[in-house]
């Protein structure tokens, strides 16, 4: 077995494959940048932008809260490359889309990251 670049990857046009991929990205499409950086605001004491929070392993009670978000960006890494590779009208579109959430959510966690600094060491979670 040999790995093999998602650069060098392109699903087939009307394949079984390419339906499910597309029916992944509008499900990523449907959650919003929000919701994924709700737990990290809410635990920073920030404000969640009035974002409804995600249930069960992201619930804010729960001990998971915010993995998912680290799922969702490898995701959409992935899926931006491979949209890209499309190299059609639609495919661009929605990873110029996908793009602007990533940079959305990045810098969403810096602000975390920077309000994490400003509290003393003894405060935790």
């Amino acid at each position: 077995m040999k790995s093999v670049s998602y650069d060098n990857l392109q699903y087939l046009p009307n394949s079984i494959a390419k339906e499910k991929f597309q029916r992944n990205i509008n499900w990523m499409f449907s959650l919003t940048t929000d919701q994924l950086l709700y737990n990290y605001r809410k635990n920073a004491g920030m404000d969640t932008k009035g974002a409804k929070p995600f249930t069960v392993w992201e619930s804010p009670d729960w001990f998971f809260r915010g993995h998912f978000t680290g799922h969702y960006l490898s995701g959409a890494a992935k899926s931006y490359v491979l949209l890209k590779n499309d190299n059609d009208e639609k495919s661009l579109n929605q990873a110029a889309e996908l793009k602007q959430r990533i940079e959305k959510i990045v810098s969403g966690l810096k602000e975390f990251r920077k309000s994490l600094i400003k509290r003393p060491l003894t405060q935790d979670f």
